[in-house]
């Protein structure tokens, strides 16, 4: 099966070793993300390394965990229509992964309740 998965799951499971029911509803999926996954994860870990959340080592560990996490990975411009769509209502980084989720029939994994209250979105959203 498939799913798509934000940056903020994904911190959530390279971060939180507690993160299991995350982690189990992972277990088995075909993982999914827009290509900007990376880079916002990646920018939420030098900010939380910046204010002293997170250690250098620790930063560059949890770096790691996201450039090796086993993601297919969608060009913007595969979604960009329908995010920009969905944009009155989310980010463009959020929208792209509603609109991911829909293009692909795959619920949208997060860790951000806000996204299923998304006005027009078309896919099922599972917060954890």
């Amino acid at each position: 099966m498939s799913a798509v998965i934000d940056a903020s799951a994904l911190l959530e499971v390279v971060l939180d070793p507690n993160a299991g029911a995350l982690a189990g509803r992972l277990v088995g999926e075909d993982l999914h993300a827009p290509a900007h996954v990376r880079v916002e994860a990646m920018n939420v870990l030098r900010r939380q390394r910046n204010a002293g959340l997170l250690s250098p080592a620790q930063a560059e560990t949890a770096v790691a965990a996201v450039m090796a996490a086993p993601l297919r990975l969608w060009p913007f411009e595969s979604v960009a229509d329908r995010a920009w769509g969905l944009g009155e209502n989310a980010t463009t980084y959020d929208a792209a992964y509603l609109a991911l989720a829909e293009r692909l029939a795959a619920p949208l994994i997060t860790h951000d309740a806000k996204l299923p209250r998304v006005p027009g979105a078309r896919c099922a959203v599972e917060v954890f």
